[in-house]
């Protein structure tokens, strides 16, 4: 199926996500790089459309959450989103509650959404050039024991168990076009920050040896109240 993706920027917001266990919308964080004014009345106005009016009494934490259905199963998520961010989540177990459009809900009117069965309506509005790309992804679709497919790889560390030791693993034959690479972090409950030199431009693969690298001018990691934050440029 196809992933529902929130694309988020980790530089901004990675420190919140470790204490919070909630993704917030822009009614209680006040912030967004969507539309927004000082009283949301254009999302207000939006989402009463949409949604008939249920939302009007609704408290900041009850209202919707947006994300994108990434149809094409691009390992970036969906480009067009990237406005938002350059990682994304993947949310599971939830499209039973999500309602679907074509384009940017923004504005739109509440006869275009659709849900998971009824969904005929919206691929009426994907043009061919669309149709035919969703149809190629289904059509190339196997699972991993039918076809070749690419796992991640240990990076850096002794050993692949990471309740053992700092390891860090990722797709590095992944690149963008920028130069840059896309790698999987996975951080676990009490986990602090990914191995320091990951975001350097001098990272090396060197899978079996632990990592030795200490901070640069590329990836600054300090310590500030118990946390770890980073500096990098993002440059790597």
């Amino acid at each position: 199926m196809a992933p529902i993706c929130i694309h988020v920027n980790l530089d901004r917001m990675g420190h919140f996500m470790e204490s919070d266990e909630f993704y917030r919308n822009q009614f209680e964080t006040k912030t967004s790089n969507g539309a927004l004014d000082p009283e949301n009345n254009t999302r207000k106005s939006w989402e009463h459309e949409l949604f008939g009016g249920a939302y009007d009494d609704a408290k900041g934490f009850d209202r919707v959450k947006y994300g994108a259905l990434n149809v094409m199963n691009d390992y970036r998520g969906v480009v067009k989103a990237r406005q938002y961010g350059d990682s994304y989540l993947v949310l599971k177990d939830v499209r039973l509650r999500c309602t679907f459009c074509s384009t940017d809900s923004g504005g739109m009117q509440h006869q275009r959404l659709g849900v998971l069965d009824k969904y005929g309506h919206v691929l009426l509005e994907y043009n061919d050039k669309e149709l035919q790309g969703l149809v190629e992804v289904a059509m190339n679709a196997t699972a991993p024991s039918e076809g070749p497919h690419l796992l991640p790889r240990l990076l850096r560390g002794g050993t692949a168990d990471s309740t053992m030791e700092w390891v860090t693993v990722g797709f590095p034959d992944y690149a963008q076009e920028t130069g840059r690479f896309f790698f999987e972090v996975q951080l676990f409950k009490d986990c602090r920050a990914p191995q320091i030199g990951l975001l350097s431009t001098g990272f090396e693969v060197r899978a079996g040896a632990k990592s030795t690298q200490g901070p640069t001018r590329m990836c600054q990691w300090r310590e500030d109240a118990g946390r770890v934050s980073d500096d990098h440029l993002k440059e790597v």
